[in-house]
C-alpha cells in the first residue's frame, strides 16, 4: 500500500540515507515515487534540511503541504540562513513561497533582525519584502525601537514605513 511505502521509505532514509536515495531514484516517476520522496523528506528535514529540499524538488505529481514547506524553511533557516532564503525565493508557487518566507522569517528575525531589514530593503516592493520587514520590525521593537526606526527610514514606500512603525509601536507599548 501507499502508506506502507511511505513508512518504509521514511524509516530507511533515517537509517541508510544513501541506500534509500539510490532506491527512490530507481523508481518510475509517479505517485509511488512521490510518496517515497515525501516520506524521506519528512524524515530528513530536521537533521539534513538541504537533503529534504532535494527530495521535494524531485516531486512529479504531488507537492509538499504548507506544513512541510514551513518545516523545511525553519530547519534550513536554523542550519543555513542564506540557503533558506535562496530556496524560499526560488519557489514558483505563491502559496508555497509565502509559507516558506513566513516560517524562515521567524527564525531569521530572532537571529538577526537588523540584517533581515537590510536584506528586505534590497528586495523589490511586494509581499516578500513586506513580510520580512514586518517580522524583523516586530522583533526589534521589543528591544531596540530607535534602531529599528533608523533602519527602515530609507524605505521609499512611506505608507509601508508608517504601517511598520505603527505596528512596532503597538508591540512595543504592549511589552
Amino acid at each position: 500500500s501507499v502508506d506502507a511505502l511511505g513508512a518504509i521509505a521514511g524509516s530507511w532514509a533515517k537509517s541508510d540515507l544513501t541506500g534509500a536515495t539510490n532506491w527512490v531514484a530507481s523508481l518510475p516517476v509517479g505517485s509511488k515515487k512521490d510518496t517515497a520522496l515525501l516520506a524521506m523528506a519528512g524524515s530528513t528535514e530536521s537533521n539534513a534540511p538541504a537533503v529534504a529540499v532535494n527530495f521535494y524538488t524531485q516531486l512529479a505529481t504531488n507537492q509538499p503541504t504548507t506544513e512541510q514547506i514551513q518545516g523545511i524553511a525553519t530547519a534550513l533557516a536554523t542550519d543555513n540562513l542564506s540557503n533558506a532564503v535562496a530556496w524560499a525565493s526560488s519557489l514558483k508557487d505563491d502559496t508555497a513561497r509565502a509559507a516558506a518566507v513566513n516560517a524562515l522569517s521567524k527564525t531569521w528575525a530572532e537571529k538577526d533582525a537588523p540584517g533581515m531589514i537590510t536584506y528586505a530593503l534590497g528586495l523589490p516592493a511586494g509581499d516578500d519584502q513586506t513580510h520580512y520587514l514586518t517580522a524583523a520590525c516586530q522583533q526589534m521593537a521589543t528591544h531596540d525601537f530607535p534602531g529599528m526606526a533608523k533602519l527602515i527610514a530609507p524605505l521609499p514606500d512611506a505608507a509601508l514605513r508608517q504601517n511598520l512603525l505603527a505596528q512596532a509601536t503597538r508591540r512595543h507599548d504592549l511589552l
